[in-house]
């Protein structure tokens, strides 16, 4: 599938949802421009996300921390996570950014294989069934996590990355402008 074709499938699919969405985007890159990272690289991206939504959402547990140390995997952090996740007293406003990194690390493992299915995130995601694949102490290395990935295929994960980058926007651009997103519908165009 090209890439409009992709983003008219993603604009049905949302305004069937009862989502506005706005034609305005551009497409998203073409499926052949698209690397997939390998499984090390993939396994190394979900336990940072882990870790830094963990750290978040658990404030005061070190054990996410803790794990990187015992292991010497400093390397794999962002900057940021690095600050957030070693920092002795984090702020709110970084705990709050964080905490939210829990739906890009949900994304991810479905784009791993560790979550059978995916849908719209009309709520909060939840990691809860994947977590037992990740260290439970400091001394866990990854295997359970290494073992479990199967990456979906290039077709499925710009599929969906598509439809979640248009559905982001379905959310995000009325707050620039104001205007509050959960009034608007599919039939409805946002007032300025």
């Amino acid at each position: 599938m090209d890439s409009i074709s992709r983003k008219s499938n993603s604009m049905q699919v949302l305004k069937t949802s009862g989502i506005f969405v706005t034609e305005h985007l551009p497409p998203i890159e073409e499926e052949q421009d698209i690397i997939i990272r390998d499984e090390e690289a993939l396994v190394r991206r979900l336990v940072c996300l882990w870790a830094v939504a963990g750290a978040a959402l658990l404030p005061g547990n070190t054990r996410f921390r803790d794990w990187f140390d015992e292991h010497d995997a400093k390397d794999w952090l962002s900057g940021q996570e690095k600050a957030f996740l070693f920092a002795s007293n984090p702020t709110e406003k970084d705990r709050i950014h964080f905490g939210w990194q829990v739906e890009g690390h949900y994304f991810l493992s479905w784009c791993s294989g560790l979550l059978n299915t995916i849908s719209l995130p009309f709520e909060e995601s939840s990691g809860a069934p994947i977590l037992p694949l990740f260290p439970e102490s400091r001394s866990d290395n990854l295997e359970r996590l290494r073992s479990a990935i199967r990456i979906r295929s290039k077709k499925e994960i710009v599929d969906w990355a598509d439809l979640l980058y248009r559905a982001h926007w379905a959310v995000r651009e009325p707050s620039l402008q104001s205007v509050s997103y959960t009034h608007l519908r599919a039939h409805e165009t946002p007032e300025h």
